[in-house]
């Protein structure tokens, strides 16, 4: 019952996906019409012609007639027989002529030249004659159908004393009809392929060609080719065509970029959120061992130091009591680090210039004694510009910078300079090092991540350096020093109000 019911839906589907061609459709709708009603016409004018070629040999017949009525009536009624028969054979110069007959005034039949066969009865001669008759019939007589035109001939006062016919056979009228009918035909038929050959290669080369091209570019792009492109040719409506095309194609090919992008983008924030999320729980999972190990250590570290103070202990036990304690010093820094990685609370943001927290990170890294003397030039703007800061958290993450910039100098000049860059304000620190390879540069500020070698480096500095950036709104990138050959980092944070003021 179903399938019965289904299959003229399907048979309606399947008829609607075969619409006509418009090639098709033009020889149905306009070349069809055309045709036929160049048929018609031409038909209709066949019948006028044919009309009128009858009319025209029929006037042919009755121009004879009225030349020969003046010289017949005179011979008839000066009773000259002779002067009859001369005029009559006179008339056979005409080569319409087929047969000519004189009837008395009673329809006798007086003389005659031509054809004898088709002369009229006496009785319908006289009445022919009586009745003035100027006319022509058909008459149907063996072996040939014939015209017969009928002229009076009358005296001075128009007294009819009798009657010319005059013949002409019908075939004539059908021989000159006939052709009339073959050439009229031929020049239909004729004009008829001609138009269908011109419309056929008319159609071809102004429509069929342009649209095999659209269908050939199309195919192509189906195929894959998405970045083809239809050339315009043709007629105007032919490029107006081809440039909607080509200009949907560019918008899909935008629009497919500007998807891909966006897909991209989302998928790096997606990462980026992964990453986030790993690291605020590696946070919170160091702050936590952060704060079990911090009283252990302080432990191993006081007591390591109060071992060092005994006079009697050998030397090897005092070095490896020094080895302790450096650990031990170089452990609560990392804790420290995490410590401060892994902060939560909110940045206690004011407006401060620029060159304060600058001055306590060079204030810590020339507080320890042992270090070994620090080259850090700074220049910028005086009086500083200010800026929207956390200074506690300012001057941690300008002082990993310049801690890690002078590492990698080895000794080596720091540079340091503020500039205003828009609405932000940025720090960068320079140094001669080696610099940071741009297949790292992007790993450079997660957590742990380090190039120095094993015991030297905690890889929480930057990390830390990033966190700071990121509280503010800001942003840390990094780069090649131009002028040192070395790193640059580049640490930009918001502009105070009313500095923008």
């Amino acid at each position: 019952m179903s399938d019965s019911m289904s299959s003229p839906a399907r048979t309606s589907i399947r008829w609607r996906s075969q619409p006509w061609s418009i090639n098709r459709a033009l020889l149905t709708i306009i070349l069809l019409p055309l045709l036929t009603t160049m048929t018609l016409t031409g038909w209709q004018s066949l019948r006028l012609l044919e009309s009128h070629a009858s009319s025209r040999m029929q006037d042919e017949i009755a121009l004879i007639g009225r030349a020969l009525r003046f010289p017949l009536s005179q011979a008839l009624i000066h009773q000259r027989p002779e002067g009859l028969q001369w005029v009559l054979e006179a008339a056979f110069d005409f080569d319409q002529v087929y047969g000519i007959y004189v009837y008395g005034e009673q329809g006798q039949l007086v003389a005659s030249a031509g054809a004898s066969q088709v002369s009229v009865p006496s009785e319908r001669a006289s009445g022919l004659a009586l009745l003035g008759l100027r006319g022509g019939e058909f008459l149907d007589t063996s072996p040939d159908a014939v015209f017969s035109y009928f002229v009076p001939l009358t005296d001075a006062g128009e007294r009819i004393v009798g009657m010319l016919q005059i013949t002409r056979r019908a075939s004539d009228f059908d021989h000159y009809l006939g052709q009339v009918r073959r050439q009229t035909g031929f020049f239909i038929v004729g004009t008829g392929v001609a138009i269908a050959l011109i419309f056929i290669g008319g159609y071809r080369w102004v429509i069929g060609r342009h649209l095999a091209s659209i269908n050939d570019g199309l195919g192509k792009i189906e195929a894959g080719n998405l970045d083809h492109r239809i050339v315009p040719q043709g007629p105007r409506e032919f490029h107006q065509l081809t440039s909607a095309l080509n200009g949907m194609l560019d918008s899909i090919a935008q629009s497919h970029e500007a998807l891909r992008a966006q897909q991209a983008r989302e998928t790096a924030l997606v990462q980026r959120l992964h990453q986030s999320e790993k690291l605020a729980a590696l946070g919170h999972f160091a702050a936590g061992i952060a704060h079990q190990l911090g009283s252990p250590l302080s432990t191993i570290g006081g007591q390591a130091q109060r071992a060092q103070r005994h006079q009697d202990l050998p030397e090897r036990v005092v070095r490896a009591l020094g080895v302790v304690r450096q650990e031990v010093a170089r452990m609560e820094r990392l804790i420290k680090q995490l410590l401060d990685y892994a902060r939560a609370r909110p940045p206690e943001r004011r407006s401060i210039a620029m060159d304060l927290p600058l001055q306590g990170a060079l204030a810590q890294l020339n507080a320890d004694p042992d270090s070994p003397p620090r080259s850090v030039r700074t220049e910028g703007p005086r009086p500083a510009p200010s800026l929207l800061a956390d200074p506690v958290r300012l001057e941690q993450a300008l002082h990993n910078l310049l801690d890690n910039a002078l590492q990698a100098g080895r000794g080596s000049t720091v540079s340091v300079r503020w500039v205003h860059d828009g609405d932000r304000l940025c720090y960068e620190i320079e140094d001669a090092g080696p610099g940071v390879p741009e297949a790292i540069r992007a790993r450079i500020f997660d957590p742990f991540f380090t190039t120095k070698a094993s015991g030297e480096g905690t890889g929480m500095g930057l990390a830390l350096v990033e966190t700071v950036a990121r509280e503010h709104g800001g942003s840390i990138t990094v780069d090649r020093s131009e002028a040192l050959g070395g790193a640059r980092f580049r640490l930009c944070l918001p502009v105070a109000d009313e500095a923008k003021r």
